[in-house]
C-alpha cells in the first residue's frame, strides 16, 4: 500500500500547499483540507500542527515549528529549515485554489485505491455476498465523495437574490409535487425535493392504501416517475389494490378472481389507464438501503423522479454487512441515509412507518411523535411526520385523520380523508371538522380549493 501510495501523489502541489498554509493564507488550506489529505507524513504532522496554532494564534514557521518540538516532532518533519525550505516553494500564492485541488484531487484518489483493495480482500475472503460487497464498495465511494465537497459561505442577500429571482411567476414553485389530496396539500403545499415525509399509523390503518393512492395520482400527474418500494406486499397485492382504488371493484373480489364482465372490464379500463405512467414498483422484501440507493440513482440518471416511497421502514436492512448492537441503532441509520439520500439527490422520500404497540394501551389512543416504533431518530430526521387515526368513537368509520404532527417547514394540523376499506381508497373529505370536548362532528361544507381546503383544524385551537 505504501507503494502505490507514494505513486499517487502530486507531490509538488502538497509543497505548495505547506508553502500557502504557513506563509501566506493559513485559514484557506484549513478550511479547505485535511490532514489526511496529504501523502507525505510529515506534511501531515506539519497541517496537524499549523491547526493546532491556527486555534490560539499566527500561523508561521516559527509557531509552527514550536507546536511540532512540543509534540516531539519537529526533527521527524526535517526541522526548521525544512518549514522555511517550503515557505521558499510558493512562486505563485494566488493559485492556491489549484494547488489545493490537486491535493483533494489525489487524496481522493487514494481513497478510491484503498477502496478497491479493501474490496478485493473481501472478495480473497469470501465472507460477503456480491450484494454486501457492491454495497460496502459504494458506501466507500459515497464516503469520498462527501469528504471532497466544497461548502462555500454565501452572503445573505446573494442566496436570496438567487432564491427568490422568479417569486412571482407562474413557474415559481412548481417544484412542489402535489399528495393529489387538498386537505394535506394545504399543510404540505405537496412534496418538496430533498425532504424526508413520515407516514405513520397501527397496522390496518390505511398507511400502504394511501402512499398508493399518492403514488398513482403524482404518476398520472406527470410530474416524474414514482418508485415504490414495498419490503411487505407483493407487487400483484399492490396491483390489486390500486385496481380496486381505480375501477371501484372491491379487492375481495380480485383477490378471489370472483368478478362479473363487468367488473372485469372495469378492472381492464383501470389498468389500461396506468399504461405507460412511470410508476414503478420493487417488491424485495430483503431490500438494503445500498441496494435502494442504488435504485434510485439509476432511475434518476435516465429520468425524473418525482417521489421515492418505502413501506415500510421496520422492514429494511441498512445492509447485511454491517453489524449494529440493536433494533433501534439500524432503523436510525436508515433514517439518516435517507435523509442523506433526499438531500443529494433533491428527492421527496415518503417513508411508512409502524407506531408502537403502547399507543393502545393509553387512554388517550392519539399518536404522538415519541409512538414512532423502533427510533426517535425517525422523528428528529424527517421533515414531516404524518399519523392516520381513525375514529376513536367508531374504528370501522370511514373517517379517518391525517395528523399533521410535525412539519418543519409549515403549520401543523388536521386533514380529513375518507378511507373506503372495501376498495382500499383515500378521497378528500368534503367537511370541517371540529373538536368538542370528547366528540367529533363532520360538518358538510362545499368542495375544497387550495385556499380553502376541506377539514383543517389547527391542532392549537
Amino acid at each position: 500500500m505504501e507503494e502505490n501510495e507514494q505513486l499517487i501523489a502530486d507531490i509538488r502541489a502538497e509543497e505548495a500547499v505547506m508553502g500557502i498554509l504557513l506563509g501566506y493564507d493559513a485559514a484557506t488550506v484549513i478550511r479547505r483540507l485535511s490532514a489526511t489529505d496529504f501523502q507525505r507524513p510529515a506534511h501531515r504532522l506539519i497541517f496537524d500542527a499549523a491547526a493546532a496554532v491556527f486555534e490560539h494564534g499566527t500561523v508561521e514557521p516559527i509557531t509552527v515549528g514550536s507546536e511540532l518540538a512540543t509534540r516531539g516532532q519537529l526533527e521527524e518533519v526535517g526541522g526548521h529549515a525544512f518549514l522555511e525550505h517550503l515557505v521558499l516553494q510558493v512562486y505563485e500564492p494566488q493559485n492556491a485554489e489549484r494547488y489545493i485541488a490537486a491535493v483533494r484531487d489525489m487524496a481522493a484518489v487514494r481513497h478510491i485505491s484503498d477502496a478497491s483493495q479493501r474490496a478485493l480482500r473481501e472478495i480473497q475472503d469470501g465472507r460477503l455476498s456480491a450484494t454486501d460487497l457492491l454495497g460496502s464498495l459504494e458506501r466507500d465511494i459515497l464516503s469520498i465523495g462527501e469528504t471532497a465537497h466544497d461548502s462555500e459561505m454565501q452572503r445573505f442577500d446573494t442566496i436570496a437574490r438567487e432564491h427568490y429571482a422568479h417569486l412571482g411567476e407562474p413557474d415559481f414553485g412548481m417544484e412542489h409535487v402535489s399528495s393529489g389530496f387538498h386537505g394535506i396539500d394545504h399543510y404540505l403545499v405537496g412534496f418538496s425535493p430533498s425532504l424526508v415525509y413520515v407516514l405513520a399509523a397501527r397496522p390496518g390503518v390505511g398507511k400502504t392504501s394511501l402512499a398508493l393512492d399518492i403514488a398513482k395520482r403524482v404518476a398520472l400527474s406527470g410530474d416524474g416517475a414514482v418508485l415504490f418500494f414495498s419490503l411487505e406486499m407483493s407487487k400483484s397485492e399492490l396491483i390489486d389494490r390500486v385496481a380496486s382504488s381505480s375501477s371501484g371493484v372491491v379487492s375481495q373480489s380480485l383477490r378471489s378472481g370472483n368478478v362479473s364482465s363487468d367488473e372485469l372490464q372495469r378492472v381492464c379500463s383501470a389498468t389500461q389507464e396506468m399504461e405507460s405512467v412511470p410508476f414503478y414498483i420493487d417488491d424485495n422484501a430483503h431490500l438494503t438501503f445500498p441496494q435502494m440507493r442504488a435504485v434510485v440513482k439509476q432511475f434518476a440518471a435516465k429520468q425524473h423522479v418525482a417521489l421515492v416511497i418505502v413501506d415500510y421502514v421496520q422492514l429494511m436492512q441498512y445492509d447485511t454487512a454491517t453489524r449494529v448492537e440493536s433494533r433501534e441503532r439500524e432503523v436510525a441509520n436508515l433514517s439518516r441515509s435517507f435523509k442523506g439520500l433526499a438531500k443529494d439527490m433533491g428527492v421527496p422520500i415518503l417513508a411508512i412507518s409502524q407506531l408502537n404497540r403502547e399507543v393502545e394501551a393509553r387512554k388517550d389512543k392519539k399518536p404522538q411523535l415519541s409512538d414512532l416504533r423502533e427510533s426517535g431518530a425517525i422523528e428528529q430526521d424527517a421533515d414531516v411526520v404524518c399519523f392516520l387515526w381513525p375514529d376513536p368513537e367508531d374504528p370501522l368509520s370511514s373517517f379517518v385523520s391525517c395528523i399533521i404532527a410535525k412539519n418543519r417547514f409549515g403549520p401543523v394540523g388536521v386533514a380529513g380523508l375518507h378511507f373506503d376499506r372495501h376498495l382500499t381508497k383515500f378521497t378528500d373529505v368534503s367537511a370541517s371538522y371540529l373538536e368538542e370536548g370528547d366528540h367529533k362532528q363532520c360538518l358538510e361544507t362545499p368542495q375544497p380549493s387550495t385556499s380553502s381546503p376541506a377539514l383543517l383544524l389547527d391542532l392549537e385551537s
